[in-house]
């Protein structure tokens, strides 16, 4: 059974991967933080607010080492595709073709 790997569909995969955990998610809740900041300690609210920015930059942190792995290891997958692509063209391997023969000691015979 063959395995087909569409490095297109991989690195598009990649890049969602990368969106969510950079763009995405990180610029709405850097917005967020830097408008409520101005206003800490003003009231409970905003206090509390600050307080699961703070969290949520903590998971986040987190949660992207383990994302990070995992580009790290679909870049491995890819390496791997091109390795196999290229051994598609064939190969020749380095081996032994000699041949060696017996010797026949025709003195011994004719004594």
């Amino acid at each position: 059974m063959a395995i087909q790997l569409n490095e297109e569909r991989l690195n598009e995969s990649v890049g969602i991967v990368k969106g969510c955990m950079n763009s995405n998610v990180l610029d709405v809740m850097q917005n967020l933080s830097a408008a409520i900041m101005p206003e800490a300690g003003t009231n409970q609210l905003v206090d509390q607010a600050i307080e699961d920015c703070r969290k949520f930059q903590n998971q986040f942190n987190e949660t992207t080492k383990g994302l990070r792995d995992f580009i790290t290891e679909m870049g491995k997958v890819l390496d791997i595709k091109e390795y196999l692509d290229k051994l598609s063209i064939g190969t020749v391997s380095n081996r032994d073709t000699s041949i060696v023969t017996g010797k026949i000691d025709a003195d011994a015979v004719i004594q």
